[in-house]
């Protein structure tokens, strides 16, 4: 999985703009599918807060919030923008 999280973000760097939405799903399917992976998480039968992360799951969830925040953060950039750009408009047309 690093390896795909790594080639995932050698082809996306110049890939379009994540929105929140997106993030939030890309980040909740990991998650996800890591349930799934006993390889990556042990699952408790008995009590899920006895439940956790191996350490392969957890470098992966590393590796892919990083990568992540870097979308959240051109996310957040692109709507203040945005926003700024609104606001010049709005005060030419008065």
């Amino acid at each position: 999985m690093l390896a795909k999280l790594s080639l995932w973000k050698a082809s996306n760097e110049d890939a379009k703009m994540l929105t929140e939405k997106e993030i939030g799903s890309i980040l909740a399917a990991q998650l996800m599918a890591m349930v799934r992976n006993r390889d990556q998480s042990y699952v408790s039968d008995i009590n899920a807060q006895y439940s956790h992360l191996e350490a392969p799951g957890k470098r992966i969830m590393a590796e892919l919030t990083e990568l992540m925040f870097i979308k959240a953060v051109e996310c957040d950039k692109q709507r203040r923008q945005d926003d700024a750009e609104k606001l010049v408009m709005e005060n030419l047309k008065k």
